[in-house]
């Protein structure tokens, strides 16, 4: 940096007479603050003549499609609500639906941003929202969302799967089985078809053994056969049933999850084919 630019001072306005001092300027005119509940929604807006209205609706879906149609009459363009939990996704989407814009808040962006005192937070987040005051939070396009969701719900039962695998290695514990530390995965289609030959009533273990191709296995036929004697008591193998079914439903939940997934991924990859190849409008140099 230059010897100037370091000594470059502010400069300051000369002589003793005072500067009119700049007000805040309405940015949103047509604003409107809702202050979410799960039962109840308040919201705060101004209409096509100026006045401000305060009105309370319950949070069922009719009473929120009423809400932003009255706001939607109201001529109401810029609509700012608190993220209270999970109660305000249903309201962003309905009003998104209606062509309004919806800011989000996160609640430490604007609670120490003054005293509120008895102002109605609805009202609150109105007036800060006019004058642009309140910092709107990143929120996906709706294809994403639901990306999102698809993909939170396959991570759920696959979590869930791994937590019955170990219930059910759990099970074989109890029963004294130790083929699942001789073979690679439990999961794998020798795992697979001793657990089900087992749930289904099976305890011999040269049955068990004769029904798997124990010659792709690392562990020796002696070694397998020994670890198939166990203590089948009919409660522990109740136990090992049900706890495959569970296994079966979040495994066949996981591939449905997955078939939803790339659909939705299609469907966005389609969106942007078609926007980049949609011919650029030109316009006419005056």
């Amino acid at each position: 940096m230059s010897k100037a630019k370091k000594n470059k001072k502010k400069t300051l306005p000369q002589g003793g007479a005072g500067i009119k001092m700049k007000r805040f300027e309405l940015i949103y005119p047509r604003s409107a603050g809702v202050d979410v509940g799960s039962m109840l929604m308040v919201v705060s807006y101004t209409d096509r003549e100026g006045l401000s209205h305060v009105r309370p609706f319950d949070s069922f879906t009719d009473s929120l499609h009423e809400l932003a149609a009255l706001l939607k009459t109201a001529g109401v363009q810029e609509v700012g609500m608190e993220a209270t939990g999970s109660y305000w996704m249903t309201l962003f989407t309905i009003l998104e639906d209606f062509g309004m814009r919806v800011t989000l808040i996160n609640p430490s962006h604007y609670r120490n941003v003054a005293q509120k005192t008895d102002v109605n937070d609805a009202q609150w987040l109105h007036q800060l929202l006019s004058y642009g005051m309140l910092r709107h939070s990143h929120i996906a396009d709706e294809p994403y969302r639901e990306l999102r969701q698809y993909i939170h719900g396959r991570d759920t039962c696959k979590d869930q799967k791994s937590d019955t695998l170990n219930r059910i290695q759990k099970n074989l514990t109890q029963m004294n089985v130790k083929f699942q530390h001789l073979i690679s995965d439990i999961e794998g289609v020798a795992g697979m078809k001793l657990l089900r030959l087992i749930a289904a009533g099976a305890t011999d273990p040269d049955t068990l053994l004769a029904q798997v191709n124990h010659a792709l296995l690392k562990a020796s036929p002696e070694d397998l056969l020994s670890s198939l004697k166990g203590d089948y008591r009919p409660h522990l193998v109740t136990m090992l049933r049900l706890n495959l079914e569970a296994f079966d439903f979040q495994k066949k939940q996981m591939l449905a999850y997955e078939t939803y997934i790339e659909g939705t991924l299609q469907r966005l990859v389609h969106q942007k084919d078609d926007a980049l190849t949609k011919p650029i409008e030109k316009k006419r140099a005056w």
